[in-house]
C-alpha cells in the first residue's frame, strides 16, 4: 500500500511538473514570410480627418453638430432642442408666428386653407 501512495505521487508530482517543461518557442515572422504593401490599392486613401470639418459657425457637421440660432451655440439636435430660452412667466403656447399659428402646440399656417392646423389632425391640402 506504501508503494502505491509513493508512486501516485510520485506520477503527480511528474504531471504537475512536466507540464512546466521548457518555454514555448515565440514564432517571430521573417520579412519573407510578411507580404509586402500594395501601392496600387483600389481604395483612395481619405485626407481629410473625421471631424475637421467646421461650417461657418465652427460647428462640426460630421460630428452631428449644427448651429444653433436660438441658443447661439453649436450642438446635437437630439440631444438638445434648439429652442429659445423660456423667459420667466412666459407662459407655454404663448409664442405665436406671422399667421397667429402657435409653433409650441404643434399648428402651423396651412396656406391652401387659409389657416393654422396640426398636420397630424387635419391634411393641407
Amino acid at each position: 500500500m506504501e508503494k502505491i501512495k509513493l508512486l501516485a505521487i510520485g506520477a503527480l508530482f511528474l504531471f504537475l511538473f512536466g507540464c512546466l517543461g521548457a518555454p514555448e518557442e515565440k514564432i517571430v515572422p521573417t520579412e519573407d514570410a510578411v507580404a509586402p504593401a500594395q501601392n496600387d490599392s483600389p481604395v483612395e486613401e481619405n485626407k481629410t480627418l473625421v471631424g475637421g470639418d467646421r461650417d461657418e459657425h465652427g460647428c462640426i457637421p460630421s460630428a452631428g453638430y449644427s448651429w444653433c440660432e436660438a441658443k447661439q451655440k453649436c450642438l446635437r439636435e437630439w440631444e438638445e432642442a434648439c429652442e429659445a430660452p423660456e423667459e420667466e412667466g412666459q407662459m407655454v403656447g404663448a409664442d405665436k408666428d406671422e399667421h397667429g399659428c402657435i409653433p409650441s402646440a404643434g399648428y402651423s399656417w396651412c396656406e391652401p386653407k387659409q389657416k393654422c392646423l396640426r398636420i397630424w389632425e387635419e391634411e393641407c391640402e
